[in-house]
């Protein structure tokens, strides 16, 4: 199963405690599929952006910190049935409370070094969050 993000609604100004349940809310329904899930990261999912409590930056899980330690990294690819997936991270702070979708350059970097590794032939899928 492949997500497209947005899979928790909606831990950017959440407390930590509404934003934990909403995660294991979603991590107990992952682990009822009797196939792989592959979590793509969507705005949705990121701890804390909107929230103006002072030092929330310093909490572990803040950002994509709660994605990454919960559900894993942010961007990585895998193969299925001779099918290259790219999952992405499209999800960016612009300043505090303001975010946009982009592919930054070390990703980009990351994603052409990915493509030498694969036959020329692979289809190939990419998941990210915005277009």
């Amino acid at each position: 199963m492949l997500t497209g993000g947005d899979m928790v609604m909606d831990v950017l100004d959440q407390s930590y405690g509404r934003a934990d349940s909403l995660y294991r809310l979603y991590e107990d329904l992952a682990e009822k599929f009797n196939m792989p899930v592959y979590n793509t990261l969507g705005n949705h999912e990121i701890y804390g952006w909107q929230r103006m409590e002072a030092g929330i930056e310093q909490h572990p899980e803040f950002g994509k910190g709660m994605f990454e330690q919960r559900l894993g990294p942010p961007y990585y690819s895998f193969d299925h049935k001779d099918w290259h997936f790219f999952i992405l991270d499209a999800v960016y702070l612009e300043e505090r409370g303001v975010y946009s979708g982009k592919i930054d350059k070390e990703q980009m970097e990351w994603i052409a070094d990915e493509l030498k590794k694969i036959d020329r032939q692979s289809p190939i899928v990419i998941s990210a969050h915005y277009p």
